[in-house]
């Protein structure tokens, strides 16, 4: 009986060794071509067809001076409706309107997407 299982696990252990084998020479292969692979291709070939366009940045595609006049115009719209009319539907139609339209217009104004 234990030499049955003392074969039985030789030939386990001969397949796991076998298994490893052929993973390291996996791992030694891509290892060998990843970085001939990234000195050939092109950055959009390499990574997908689309490049990557994260920035880490919470709105990438403006910069600064461009979120800055956004704001301010923002602001100085609503703060004129609220300061300067009386009706609550009014001033609460003008604000959703305001809400609604300045992604619109940031788009017409800039010629850009906001997303």
């Amino acid at each position: 009986m234990s030499k049955e299982r003392a074969q039985r696990r030789a030939v386990r252990e001969a397949e796991e060794a076998l298994r490893k084998a052929k993973r390291a020479r996996q791992v030694a292969r891509r290892a060998r071509w990843r970085p001939m692979r990234r000195a050939l291709a092109p950055r959009t070939l390499y990574r997908r067809i689309v490049p990557d366009r994260r920035t880490g940045r919470l709105l990438p595609r403006r910069n600064s001076g461009e979120r800055l006049v956004i704001t301010t115009m923002t602001v100085v719209a609503l703060a004129a409706v609220w300061l300067l009319l009386d009706s609550w539907p009014v001033r609460i139609g003008l604000t959703v309107l305001a809400i609604v339209a300045v992604p619109v217009l940031v788009v017409v104004a800039f010629d850009r997407r906001t997303r």
